[in-house]
């Protein structure tokens, strides 16, 4: 076998000088692909540039209309004070005028409780109200909730169609509403700068160079460098919409009856458009081409120009092969073999390169083994779309719960494997959608990244966290007398339905309190009356699960929820039921049994009903019924029992 010395000097008595004309050709392409490339790079900076600008005055204006609805409301809130303790001030228009101008507030309008004018900064306006039109209707949910405070959006207002920004309150006593308007022109001005053409208007232009934004809907030019261009269609200028790329390529077209390189990027639902007229782009294309030419003419007499040609017609040609090869092992194809032979440097190159392959093969096996060793259960796996199937540990099919012939399976069909954890991820847990549910009681965190084409996961077992963490919550969650709620769980999930009316159907929150605890604690001891507390508690499990919830607020007090009936009447039959479990109930203490007695009030729920309102309700009826059940069922005899 041949050395690569002896090859390339006997190669060079083929070198003639014909190879002045290709590679001259060769260079001439490569400076017109130089300078589009170089035209693609400078189009990719103006883009970022216009990305950037877009991205900074976006975040700003941002910024200004939060600032501006704070301070919109913060000044909703000191006039309110300032009328409240000056009450005198709300009907006179001039101090309301100078107390705007202090504040640097535009107008100022009082609303009654009816949601009309009755005074303010413009008494043009007195009268209007909120039903007068869509723009000042946006506050009329705060008559029904006086803890709304609203700040509306920039919009034409209801009298004159100016651009103004409203804030409202409810004065402190709840008296009346207190609306400010602000002049939004900082915002205007801001969302002005965000225009593409105010963009163009700032990079400016280049001879030779124009700046596009297109619509790739319609066609239409909505930003421009050359003004006389901007509204019409891009065809009318020469682009054709089936001839656009946009992957940070180019192509030549004749725009405005010019031969040019158009460059274009999607950005925000626009077409971004970079053209360089032809003069622009190869103007001083030719003086190089003479200088490139005569230099090759030198260069070619001379010997070590000869070498060099042989290496790059004959050596890199063949590293290509090898790079080429490298590239698929590198995307993951384990299977690719070197055999490169043509001389002992290569043919030594390409065995060390498949002994690497065979010893990356192995690693998926030591991997295995180092996780096996140290007990952690985790399982690693990888592919690639030059793969034919998939690696993976030992221990991913522990995890996933899946035998050999499944294993084997998805080991060798790369596409059933995704399949099968796209399957996976359909079932996360309720409570934390990053764990997910792979049958009874068994749980795991699948983690993927996908880089270069290549797709990389870590399986890990979560089931001893989920089942510790489940185990904490009820014990955290519950009573540990009655096996209710106790008053935490219960606020919690109290909020959350109050949140949703609509999940609340037909329903009434009920209070309850034992009748006759003190005296089975009196007359037996607290063990009794313990289960004097369980035997009520058992009560509420007459009802259907779906139906209620049930906590014991502490003490002898419970709160019952009776909810989801699809009418009145059958929440009215819950009622019934227990009311008639007040007399018709015994408490079995062991080795006694004594009457169960108890009192309970409740409230009706409606789709306004609020919480604090409801559980108020219901505890004053409680407490009244209990005041009636003592004065009629104690008598002279001064026992429940």
């Amino acid at each position: 076998m041949s050395s690569l010395r002896s090859i390339i000097i006997k190669r060079l008595v083929a070198i003639s000088a014909a190879l002045l004309i290709v590679v001259l050709a060769l260079t001439v392409g490569v400076q017109i692909h130089t300078e589009q490339a170089l035209a693609c790079s400078q189009a990719a900076i103006r883009f970022r540039q216009i990305e950037h600008l877009l991205t900074e005055n976006q975040a700003a204006l941002e910024a200004t209309v939060a600032a501006y609805r704070d301070t919109s409301l913060n000044n909703a809130h000191a006039v309110a004070h300032i009328l409240d303790h000056l009450p005198e001030m709300r009907t006179n228009t001039a101090d309301l005028r100078r107390l705007s101008d202090e504040l640097e507030i535009d107008e100022i309008h009082i609303f009654d409780q009816n949601g009309v004018i009755v005074a303010g900064t413009n008494p043009e306006y007195y009268g209007y109200s909120f039903d007068s039109g869509e723009q000042i209707g946006f506050f009329k949910p705060m008559l029904a909730d006086k803890t709304l405070e609203l700040c509306q959006d920039i919009v034409p207002n209801t009298a004159e169609g100016r651009y103004m920004q409203y804030s409202a309150v409810w004065s402190p006593a709840g008296e009346y509403i207190l609306q400010v308007g602000m002049d939004p022109t900082a915002i205007l001005e801001m969302t002005e700068k965000n225009e593409l053409s105010y963009i163009f208007t700032l990079l400016g232009g280049t001879t030779g160079v124009s700046l596009y934004a297109i619509e790739p809907k319609s066609g239409e030019i909505v930003g421009a460098s050359i003004d006389a261009h901007m509204g019409k269609n891009m065809a009318d200028i020469g682009i054709r919409a089936e001839r656009i790329r946009t992957d940070g390529g180019g192509f030549h077209a004749v725009v405005d009856g010019t031969r040019s390189w158009c460059v274009f990027k999607e950005f925000n639902g626009y077409l971004l458009a970079r053209i360089v007229t032809a003069d622009a782009l190869y103007g001083d294309l030719q003086m190089k081409v003479l200088e490139i030419f005569f230099i090759l003419l030198v260069v070619l007499m001379c010997t070590l120009f000869s070498i060099s040609t042989f290496i790059n017609h004959f050596v890199i040609k063949n590293i290509h092969r090898i790079n080429d090869r490298l590239q698929r092992i590198a995307d993951g194809n384990f299977d690719e073999k070197m055999d490169v032979h043509i001389c002992r440097e290569f043919s030594s190159f390409s065995t060390h390169i498949n002994h690497m392959v065979l010893h990356l093969l192995s690693s998926t096996d030591k991997l295995s083994y180092i996780l096996n060793r140290t007990n952690l259960r985790i399982g690693v796996y990888e592919y690639s779309p030059k793969m034919k199937g998939v690696r993976f540990t030992d221990f991913v099919p522990v995890l996933l719960g899946i035998g050999p012939d499944k294993t084997h399976e998805l080991r060798a069909d790369q596409a059933r494997f995704r399949e099968y954890i796209d399957s996976l991820r359909a079932n996360p847990l309720p409570e934390d959608s990053s764990v997910l549910c792979i049958g009874d009681d068994r749980y795991i965190i699948l983690d993927e990244i996908a880089r270069n084409s290549e797709t990389f996961g870590i399986i890990k077992d979560m089931t001893e966290e989920v089942r510790n963490r489940r185990r904490i919550e009820a014990e955290r969650d519950t009573d540990l007398l009655t096996g209710l709620f106790n008053r935490r769980a219960m606020e919690k999930r109290l909020s959350e339905l109050f949140a949703f009316p609509q999940k609340l159907g037909c329903a009434a929150l009920v209070m309850i309190d034992a009748d006759g605890l003190k005296e089975v604690n009196d007359l037996y001891g607290h063990e009794k009356g313990d289960l004097y507390l369980r035997a009520i508690a058992e009560l509420f499990r007459t009802f259907p699960r779906e139906n209620y919830l049930a906590a014991r607020q502490g003490g002898d007090e419970f709160v019952l929820l009776l909810y989801g009936f699809e009418s009145d009447a059958e929440l009215q039959d819950s009622i019934n039921a227990l009311k008639y479990m007040q007399s018709h109930r015994a408490a079995n203490l062991g080795d006694i049994s004594v009457p169960l007695r108890f009192s309970f009030g409740y409230s009706l729920i409606r789709d306004t009903s609020d919480l604090a309102c409801a559980l108020k309700e219901a505890d004053d009826r409680m407490y009244q019924q209990k005041k009636h059940r003592k004065e009629t069922l104690l008598g002279d005899d001064r026992t429940l029992l």
